[in-house]
């Protein structure tokens, strides 16, 4: 009632007797917000509410004055205050003056990544290099993101492997069936991934281009076509182990029938 009618020391009164210590001061907020400007601020500060003042100032985008409280009054919220202005440089592009105040707030991922959406590489490297160098890898790995989404596969794979992650640039070389190029990578990198690559390849493969899975001579000849020459290889090896065996057994049962002829003479 007393808010709604502007009449703030009552209603600060009657939040303080009734409210309880948060809505008081809510209310304080309240009375300091409709006054605005410096007036608000000073109201705060009479009131003791120091935190508050400087939320205010925040707030009210005076941030010279909520510098100042904080330095003079209470320091630790001057992260704070540095971090509100970061935002707010942030929304108006002014994207330089934000890196400074992210630096400042002792939060330079939120600069980092406030570059990486702008996909400002070279700036987002900077600043990861000079204030939290964790953040190396990642930035190498959104480049390598928008490059493989790009189609440079070439340059994502670089990426990858200097975000320190391999395995990203074998499985977009296997989200994209080229097998030939996931095999080289894996085998550089991570040797344990050639089987599942193979299996895979092999689970892609059904009736593509018309060769019959069922066919390793057509498989082959499809992978040949293909220039996919470690699977070429790999079914045309399977064939000839087929022969070889398949020869065994047929040598075997000659020379059994040849026992059988001449005990039965």
């Amino acid at each position: 009632m007393y808010r709604t009618h502007k009449q703030w020391e009552n209603a600060l009164r009657v939040a303080r007797t009734y409210g309880g210590p948060t809505n008081w001061k809510q209310v304080a907020f309240a009375w300091a917000v409709e006054l605005g400007g410096s007036e608000g601020s000073k109201l705060l500060m009479k009131l003791g509410l120091i935190e508050q003042a400087i939320e205010y100032l925040c707030e009210m985008q005076l941030w010279e004055q909520a510098m100042q409280t904080a330095t003079q009054s209470l320091r630790s919220k001057l992260p704070f205050v540095y971090y509100k202005h970061a935002m707010v440089l942030e929304d108006t592009g002014d994207f330089a003056a934000a890196e400074l105040e992210f630096v400042r707030a002792g939060r330079p991922k939120e600069a980092i990544d406030m570059y990486v959406h702008q996909r400002d590489w070279a700036a987002a490297m900077r600043v990861a290099e000079s204030h939290d160098p964790s953040e190396v890898a990642a930035v190498f790995f959104a480049q390598a993101k928008v490059a493989a989404a790009g189609g440079d596969m070439t340059r994502a794979e670089q990426l990858y492997i200097r975000a320190g992650n391999p395995e990203a640039a074998v499985r977009m070389y296997i989200d994209a069936r080229i097998w030939k190029e996931a095999l080289r990578v894996a085998g550089e990198y991570i040797p344990q991934m050639i089987g599942e690559i193979h299996a895979e390849h092999d689970k892609s493969l059904g009736t593509v281009e018309g060769a019959d899975s069922a066919d390793p001579v057509a498989q082959a000849k499809l992978h040949e076509r293909r220039g996919e020459y470690p699977f070429h290889l790999y079914i045309t090896i399977d064939i000839f182990v087929t022969i070889y065996l398949l020869f065994l057994v047929l040598v075997q049962v000659a020379i059994y029938r040849c026992m059988h002829f001449y005990v039965g003479i």
